[in-house]
């Protein structure tokens, strides 16, 4: 990839970003889709969030949060608050993280997710993990292999549910 594409892709992702900021600040809710894997085994890639917008001290431990960062769009659980521990900064990390995280301004983060849309299923998420939930989500990010094992076998099971559920209709 040249410079000019680089060039480019960045500018389009700013866009994006924008354009997500402006809908949550205009109509206070969007809904985008999940590529990444960093939040298994909570949310997996092709649910939908549905994401509010929040002020940050609305925000808790436990919420997922939908922040910026040169990167793109990421959510991240809220593992410290605001003005917990004398923070003035988000701590948050990935289910699937095994580290410490990192912290936000308060200027990047955009809202909470309110709801995570699963095929014809809207779930609330989970404001914590079990034990085995979150071995899951270690495991998935030390292990290529093992996270694409996990995604297929959940991509399976839902598409048998999916077509289970078809017949009853």
């Amino acid at each position: 990839m040249n410079l000019d594409d680089q060039n480019r892709v960045g500018a389009a992702h700013i866009r994006k970003c924008e354009l997500v900021d402006e809908v949550l600040r205009s109509f206070g809710t969007v809904r985008l889709k999940v590529t990444g894997c960093s939040m298994l085994p909570s949310v997996w890639p092709g649910d939908t969030l549905i994401v509010e917008r929040r002020e940050v001290q609305e925000v808790a431990v436990g919420d997922i949060l939908l922040y910026r960062r040169k990167t793109g769009l990421v959510a991240h659980r809220v593992v410290s608050a605001p003005d917990s521990l004398g923070k003035s900064r988000v701590g948050v990390r990935g289910d699937a993280f095994p580290g410490q995280g990192e912290l936000l301004f308060r200027s990047e983060i955009l809202g909470t997710v309110s709801r995570i849309v699963r095929g014809e299923k809207s779930i609330l998420p989970p404001s914590r993990l079990k034990y085995h939930r979150r071995l899951i989500g270690i495991l998935t990010w030390h292990s290529d292999s093992f996270a694409r094992l996990v995604i297929y076998v959940h991509s399976i099971c839902s598409a048998a549910w999916w077509r289970e559920a078809s017949w009853v209709r």
